[in-house]
């Protein structure tokens, strides 16, 4: 089982390293963002289709803005400087693929009929922000929580394989 490592820097100051903090914080922010994922896809199993990935992604993006809403509330500052769709920083750009290598995979094996693979999974990421926002705002409850989010998930399942879904 690989373990994520803090990155190693040779010996600098700290604005060789760094341009200023908010880019020690951006790094920081994005380690945990990929430490999180990390240790969670290794629960992935190869045999797994692509809407179980799918769905596992979901689980893990969603898990892990819970666990760290200072990354929700990042990767939302991130999308709304952006001046085009499909243009984003380093710290987004990494879940945007991983994203989107589920979804091309999902293709080729005629499991989702999709027609733009970058605009539909900005989509998806939108409505699971959008969703976690929301759920965190309930105020601990945690039956309206998981209804909201198992909605929207659905949705996003549905509407991928373009199947009804029933949890």
């Amino acid at each position: 089982m690989k373990s994520a490592s803090l990155p190693v820097y040779p010996k600098k100051t700290f604005y060789q390293t760094f341009s200023d903090k908010y880019d020690l914080h951006e790094k920081l922010i994005a380690f945990l963002f990929e430490m999180e994922f990390t240790s969670s896809a290794e629960n992935e199993s190869s045999e797994w289709n692509a809407e179980q990935h799918l769905l596992n992604y979901l689980q893990i993006y969603i898990d892990t803005c819970f666990r760290h809403p200072v990354i929700l509330e990042r990767i939302t500052i991130n999308r709304k400087s952006q001046n085009q769709l499909h243009i984003a920083t380093p710290f987004v750009a990494k879940c945007i693929l991983n994203l989107e290598e589920i979804l091309v995979s999902g293709i080729a094996n005629k499991e989702f009929r999709i027609h733009d693979v970058q605009t539909t999974s900005w989509i998806i990421l939108h409505l699971i922000d959008d969703a976690v926002r929301i759920t965190l705002e309930q105020d601990g409850d945690m039956e309206k929580q998981g209804k909201i989010l198992n909605s929207v998930t659905s949705f996003i399942q549905a509407s991928l394989t373009n199947t009804i879904v029933n949890r």
